[in-house]
Order: C-alpha cells, then structure tokens, then sequence
C-alpha cells in the first residue's frame, strides 16, 4: 500500500464537520511516515508497552490526543461498540462519514471479523474518502488514496467497509443505519 497525496484543495467534508473531527485530522496528519521499530515488529508508541497489530491503537491513540476520552483498543470491531456506549455513534457501511470518524474493514463487529481500522481524513463530493491508517503493509501510517467505500476491496482496501464509528463529542449529524 503506497503513501499517496490528496491535495488540501480536495478536502470537502461532506455531511459536516467538527472541531472534534477537525482536530483527529490534524493529529493523524502529524503521525505520517511514523514507523514501526524494528519493522515487522508491531512495536509503535500507539501500543506501547506491548507489541501487537496497531492499527486500532493508532486509531484509539489519535481520538485520546484530541480529547476523547477513549482507552486504547486493541481490537478494531471493538471501537464500533465502545463509540455506541460511550457517546458517539455506530454508522453502517453505506452512511456518510465525516472526517475524524473510525473506518473499520471486515464482516463483523469483533476480532478476527474486523480485519482493520483507520480515519476518514477526507469525504470529496462524489462519495469517495480518503484514509490515515496505521499499520498496513508498509508498517507505517499513511495516507490512502480516496476509494470509493463500497468498492474498498477491490480498491485494495483490506476488506470490504463493515461501518463507522463516530467519536463523543463530533457535532456532525449523519442518519445512523446499521
């Protein structure tokens, strides 16, 4: 998976946006090109003490430095029911996301059915996104090029969009459906 640009100027948020969501953007964009160490280790400062796959960590780690109060989540299904418990929203594959929320990949809500997980950094007008992830193939976050959601897998997602969690505290407002 190769770390792409998306120009600034593309950056539409469709369906709203919030300083919560604004501010989960501004944070994952610092951490890109963060690394691995050593590589193929699955030990980052997103997991630290322990060393695992990350890329819920990551996701988890970049909510707390904007101000949700989340734990690190090790399992990426499991933000989808904390976000729902806790004040957020739990969104279906086929809502409108908005920058800031969780994207999660897989056919189910928990390990091993959930595959992966990043955050939307961009919606464009078309219903494409744009992704930052942690811990893909390249063992870093980076930055995906926007796809189309129903189309992730064959847009070499690492699986199909089972839904999206919505952080406390995000003033956006999107029709829920699961």
């Amino acid at each position: 998976m190769q770390l792409t640009s998306c120009a600034a100027s593309e950056d539409v948020a469709a369906g709203g946006s919030s300083e919560v969501g604004a501010r989960i953007v501004e944070i994952a964009r610092g951490e890109l090109g963060e690394l691995e160490r050593p590589i193929g280790s699955n030990c980052t400062k997103y997991n630290a003490p322990g060393c695992y796959a990350w890329c819920s960590a990551f996701t988890t780690w970049v909510w707390q430095r904007a101000g949700v109060r989340v734990p690190i989540i090790p399992c990426s299904g499991n933000v989808l029911g904390w976000a729902a418990a806790n004040g957020g929203r739990r969104l279906g594959p086929d809502a409108t996301p908005a920058p800031g929320d969780a994207i999660v990949y897989g056919t189910g809500p928990t390990c091993p059915a959930s595959v992966h997980i990043g955050l939307v950094e961009q919606v464009f007008p078309d219903g494409r996104i744009a992704t930052i992830e942690g811990n893909g193939s390249d063992s870093a976050v980076s930055r995906k090029a926007p796809f189309f959601p129903a189309q992730a897998q064959a847009s070499g997602r690492p699986g199909p969009v089972y839904g999206y969690a919505r952080p406390p505290g995000s003033s956006t407002t999107t029709e829920d459906r699961t």
